[in-house]
């Protein structure tokens, strides 16, 4: 049973290295190319009524209304949704990493070569890994403010796939990259 436990500690560290790398650079790919909340009417495209008035006092042609902000925010979720679910994916992936990891210290199992007086850090960096999506909920608006909640959570995925690499390297087998 533990050897089972450890290989799926060992394989399940790869998907979640690749879905904290997708989930970061997909989000950031996303906040960057999103500029304002609603991408499709600029700013230059809604004219101001007044101005609009004093140059046509009876007609009011050519002027864009304003799309409410619950519109905006909605529209930008949608775009959105694809990229959350695998936030998702993510945050289960790390969690079920970490749960592998706490099965696998209760066996009495320690992660890093025999002899390896550092394989604390393998806990600390793992601890990262589990966790730094949900403390990144604590910066995040709650939906408020949905462009700046992909900015949080798209660096809080990063950060967890570094984490991950690192934790990858003080895990079983040490990395190195020289022989």
């Amino acid at each position: 049973m533990g050897d089972f436990i450890l290989t799926l500690h060992s394989y399940n560290v790869y998907l979640v290295i690749l879905a904290g790398a997708i989930t970061g650079i997909w989000g950031l790919v996303i906040f960057f190319r999103t500029k304002s909340i609603n991408p499709d009417i600029s700013k230059s495209a809604v004219k101001d009524p007044v101005a609009e008035s004093e140059s046509k006092p009876e007609t009011n042609e050519g002027v864009v209304p304003a799309v409410p902000e619950s519109i905006a925010t909605t529209e930008f979720k949608a775009r959105t949704q694809p990229w959350r679910r695998i936030l998702m994916v993510t945050i289960i992936l790390s969690l079920l990493q970490g749960v592998l990891g706490i099965i696998m210290v209760i066996m009495g199992k320690k992660p890093g070569p025999p002899g390896f007086d550092l394989y604390y850090l393998h806990f600390v960096y793992g601890g990262i890994v589990a966790l730094v999506i949900p403390v990144a909920t604590t910066y995040a608006s709650g939906g408020k403010k949905p462009r700046r909640d992909l900015l949080v959570y798209s660096i809080a995925a990063l950060i967890l796939t570094a984490a991950a690499v690192r934790a990858w390297m003080t895990g079983p087998s040490v990395f190195t990259l020289l022989p």
